[in-house]
């Protein structure tokens, strides 16, 4: 009779026992894995856990900033173009150029005599000296003095201011009196008989009778 064998399962205690055996395994594998892994991170030789080792720092070479100086670019001056002005030409007319009259220091004399016209001046020396002084010119108060003083001039060179000497008559070879030569045969002289200062001809009476004739201009 074949023999006949009959092939067992498992059974539940069996494979209960099974599980725990495995978990069991399990944790002793985690436990011896566990025992390798250091708490703590290892400590590098060298270095301090938990120390701060300040960085080293090295000095900073600091080197010397170097100004560049602006570039200054030189102002080109552009010449202006100044256009020529147009210069109209002037039109000058030809001044009027009126004859210089000049006066002689004999014309100021007669003219100053004549200013005296028909006032009393007592003595005709007075007439002369006033009439000289006014021009600046000093003469003597006297007849007798004025009759040496200036220049003698005949009859026929007399000029205005021009003084005249009389005597009364044609005998009277020293002066009595004196007046001022005015111009055109004309005089001036101081007339006792009017008492005034008066202009007359000079005429043919008046030139028989006088003495002398000066200049003192």
């Amino acid at each position: 009779m074949a023999k006949y064998s009959k092939k067992r399962a498992f059974s539940p205690v069996a494979l209960i026992i099974l599980i725990l055996g495995v978990a069991l395994l399990a944790v002793i594998l985690l436990l011896v894995q566990k025992g390798k892994t250091p708490d703590a991170e290892p400590t590098v030789p060298g270095t301090t856990q938990g120390v701060v080792i300040p960085a080293t720092t090295e000095p900073v070479t600091t080197e010397p900033i170097t100004t560049i100086p602006p570039t200054t670019v030189p102002e080109t001056t552009v010449p202006e173009t100044t256009e020529p002005e147009t210069t109209e030409p002037e039109t000058t007319e030809p001044a009027t150029t009126e004859p210089e009259i000049t006066v002689t220091l004999g014309e100021s004399i007669a003219f100053e005599a004549r200013v005296r016209l028909g006032t009393d001046c007592n003595y005709s020396s007075t007439l002369v000296y006033d009439a000289c002084k006014s021009v600046g010119l000093n003469v003597p108060y006297s007849v007798n003095e004025l009759a040496v003083t200036g220049v003698e001039v005949s009859a026929e060179e007399l000029l205005p201011g021009d003084v005249l000497f009389f005597g009364y008559d044609e005998n009277d070879t020293a002066p009595q009196y004196c007046g001022i030569y005015s111009g055109d045969g004309r005089f001036i002289y101081y007339s006792g008989s009017k008492s005034t200062v008066i202009e007359t001809t000079l005429n043919d009476y008046y030139r028989s009778c006088m003495v002398t004739a000066r200049r003192f201009a």
